[in-house]
């Protein structure tokens, strides 16, 4: 398309022509639909599903440590309920930061956009990754709210195509991680 754009229509252009061709062709004007805040992206990671399950895999790993502990020596191990208890009090603090903390950098500058028939969206803190999801190839819209998003009224959803390749491919996808439940469709 760029090249087109750009006046050449040799379809054997050597790659340093065409990247100089492209390079002088302005991206397509993009029409932003959702941009989401640092609030959002902490909330978004406070409700999500996946992270849920962070507090019950930590205290199983705990328990697993202290049995192979306890079976690896030949010393009997008192049980102490003060380690139980500083772990369980830490993980109820710094669930709340790792949770939220994930998706900011995840997330961070999330920008959800439509360029004509494409959907486009941005996202990333240290690195940005854009997303470009042509919607005549949508085959799938996934539309997810957990308990505490519900009650929030708020959802997240997710946009599929077919990968268009090899049977090894996975579909290609864009994934909205929060909105408000009622304008999100």
């Amino acid at each position: 398309r760029r090249r087109v754009a750009a006046g050449s229509t040799d379809p054997v252009a050597t790659d340093e022509a065409s990247a100089v061709a492209a390079a002088d062709v302005p991206p397509p004007p993009f029409s932003p639909l959702l941009r989401l805040g640092t609030k959002q992206l902490v909330v978004a990671g406070l409700t999500g599903a996946p992270l849920l399950l962070v507090p019950a895999l930590v205290m199983s790993v705990a328990f697993q440590a202290a049995d192979l502990l306890r079976l690896g020596g030949e010393t009997s191990i008192q049980p102490n309920r003060i380690p139980v208890v500083v772990l369980v009090v830490g993980l109820l603090v710094l669930w709340p930061i790792i949770a939220g903390g994930v998706m900011v950098f995840r997330c961070h500058g999330y920008e959800l956009g439509r360029s004509g028939n494409d959907l486009i969206a941005r996202r990333g803190l240290l690195d940005t990754r854009t997303s470009v999801l042509p919607l005549p190839r949508v085959q799938l819209v996934h539309r997810a709210a957990t308990a505490p998003r519900r009650w929030l009224g708020l959802a997240s959803l997710e946009v599929r195509t077919a990968s268009g390749g090899a049977s090894n491919q996975y579909p290609v996808g864009v994934a909205v991680p929060i909105g408000p439940a009622q304008s999100i469709d």
